[in-house]
């Protein structure tokens, strides 16, 4: 199922694998972008629809080349312009139900819509100015869609994308598990886009989101943050597939021009930034990025960052034998205990170097041990 939604600046677009998100992007083709563009050149009206199909057509184009087994069955789209088409259409409102218009109606009106000015249409349907003009380019788009994906009938939804997400953070304190396990699958699917070594970075997400569990008297820090490290653990060493030199930096550039389902743009930075530092020299107040957080921004960059060098430095070896550990600090020192492991020699030295971070920030020294040997 494809999920469109048509914006003023922006087009989003989901396509579902019965209700997991498979592919989320958002592109830049909306309708008040279209209008703005038909506004400065001034074109006749079938020249304007012409030039708004090609750019709408280069979108699209760019999408199936994002997304190559993009063939949806069915095609749900959403926004205000489109329930008006099928409230018009259909003679009656959108209601809770899903409506559905066949793609040829949406045409017929479509075309009707796009040979009226928008002074016209704003008194024939009472609508506000700014609605008349961007109502044409929005339709255009939503018909242009489903033709060039080969669909019949569109299924007209009364909710936007950002209700669904909104109602899921109302229902708790932070997303759903269901949302949460979307964010984790866009994550991982960047992460193959860049040839990952996906078992490895999942288990030092594993062990970081122990660590942020274990520590939380420690740091302090809101639970929306366990997300962050999360995401960021899965995506520290993506930057290898630029080049293994400067990895941390090629990670941070290409999260930042990354899109993962669920995840705004500011928490995307926040991202980007821990995945930088899961090496090299840490958090500088002049380094790109970081200079531009707030007191508690950068302070959450350096506390997330020191915990997935110690995540990382535990899966030195990529073959995930340490599997968990068990905390306990006092003043000086953050004890790791791990059961079953006879050798720690090498993720021991690892830290050594790794746990300087988390050592400078919490007052902590890391010291590694086997369970039947702790203190």
């Amino acid at each position: 199922t494809m999920v469109t939604e048509v914006g003023g600046g922006t087009s989003e677009v989901l396509l579902l694998d019965k209700t997991n998100v498979a592919f989320s992007r958002t592109y830049r083709l909306g309708a008040l972008r279209l209008r703005n563009a038909l506004d400065r050149l001034d074109a006749p009206l079938a020249k304007s629809r012409s030039l708004m199909e090609t750019q709408i057509l280069q979108t699209i184009s760019q999408i199936k080349s994002d997304c190559p087994n993009c063939l949806p069955k069915n095609f749900v789209a959403m926004g205000g312009d489109i329930r008006f088409a099928a409230k018009e259409i259909n003679q009656r409102p959108v209601g809770d139900e899903i409506e559905k218009i066949k793609t040829e109606a949406l045409k017929k009106f479509t075309d009707e819509i796009l040979n009226q000015s928008p002074d016209s249409l704003a008194a024939r349907f009472h609508m506000s100015l700014p609605d008349a003009q961007s109502v044409g380019p929005a339709l255009l788009t939503q018909l242009t869609f489903a033709r060039e994906f080969n669909i019949k009938n569109l299924l007209v939804a009364n909710v936007s994308l950002r209700d669904g997400l909104l109602k899921e953070m109302a229902q708790g304190r932070g997303w759903s598990e269901s949302i949460q396990e979307q964010i984790i699958r866009s994550a991982v699917q960047t992460g193959r886009k860049f040839a990952f070594a996906e078992s490895h970075a999942l288990h030092v997400a594993k062990l970081a989101c122990s660590l942020f569990d274990q520590t939380q008297s420690l740091h302090q820090l809101p639970d929306r943050f366990r997300k962050i490290l999360q995401l960021a653990a899965i995506l520290h060493d993506i930057g290898s597939f630029i080049n293994t030199k400067s990895r941390h930096k090629h990670s941070m550039f290409l999260i930042q021009n990354s899109e993962f389902f669920g995840i705004g743009s500011a928490d995307l930075e926040l991202i980007a930034l821990v995945a930088r530092y899961h090496r090299g020299a840490p958090p500088q107040p002049l380094h790109e990025g970081y200079a531009k957080l707030d007191r508690l921004q950068r302070v959450a960059t350096s506390k997330l960052a020191a915990m997935l060098r110690v995540a990382k430095a535990l899966d030195i070896s990529r073959n995930g034998r340490i599997e968990s550990f068990t905390c306990r600090f006092d003043l000086n020192r953050l004890y790791l205990h791990v059961p079953d492991v006879a050798d720690i020699s090498i993720e021991s030295l690892e830290l050594s170097q790794a746990g300087e971070l988390y050592e400078d920030i919490f007052g902590k020294q890391i010291v590694l041990t086997i369970a039947e040997q702790s203190p």
